[in-house]
């Protein structure tokens, strides 16, 4: 302690030669009045005490290095990686084979099914609002599917929730809800005619050809 007073005298004297004298505020003179007393108290006590400082020392640089050893851990251990999904809505029902409803598909970037549930229906887990019956199923380790028991209803909007005991546990997911419309209602003109009687030909027609279906 005496080392850094003796210091401090030696930069305020080369400060004096170069700059020349100087005069300290009132209340820089009793800052240094105070550092000078706390040194001085700190060393006495140091004399005094040179165990219990020297404990203290050491509880204090044992805790900065296990600080930041636990920063170093925290920050190096492995991170886990968010999984992201693309759904596809049900497609247009085909009418011509057997009118069965085309099944919701939830397509994964990478595995997310729990191994024991691949390839099998899950009767909870996955919830649609507006409620709508049918079946879940993990088509595959990473595409789940829904097939409703009925045709989709025109044009309708459900939003489903995935809850995070659904997938695997080292799994997560980058969002856990997620929107979905069934196919809108939509007529479209397919062709038209102009007919003319084969027997009488002033008589003339025009006839028309439509459809309607489910976009």
């Amino acid at each position: 302690m005496n080392a850094v007073i003796r210091l401090g005298g030696l930069m305020a004297a080369l400060f004096a030669a170069v700059f020349g004298a100087w005069t300290a505020p009132p209340w820089l003179r009793w800052l240094a009045g105070r550092l000078r007393a706390s040194v001085s108290a700190t060393s006495a006590a140091m004399r005094a005490r040179p165990r219990a400082f020297a404990v203290a020392a050491l509880a204090m640089v044992l805790l900065a290095v296990g600080g930041y050893a636990g920063r170093v851990w925290w920050t190096s251990r492995p991170q886990p990686v968010e999984v992201g999904f693309k759904v596809v809505s049900p497609p247009i029902t085909d009418f011509a084979n057997d009118g069965k409803p085309h099944a919701l598909v939830v397509t994964f970037t990478t595995s997310v099914a729990p191994l024991a549930l691949v390839g099998k229906d899950i009767a909870s887990g996955v919830v649609a609002t507006p409620p709508v019956e049918g079946q879940w199923r993990w088509a595959s380790d990473r595409q789940l599917e829904f097939t409703p028991k009925a045709e989709w209803p025109v044009g309708a909007r459900y939003s489903v929730r995935i809850d995070r005991g659904a997938v695997a546990p080292q799994v997560r997911l980058d969002a856990y809800d997620f929107t979905f419309a069934s196919a809108a209602f939509e007529a479209k003109l397919r062709k038209a005619e102009f007919y003319q009687d084969p027997v009488n030909p002033t008589l003339r027609r025009r006839c028309w050809s439509s459809r309607s279906r489910i976009r």
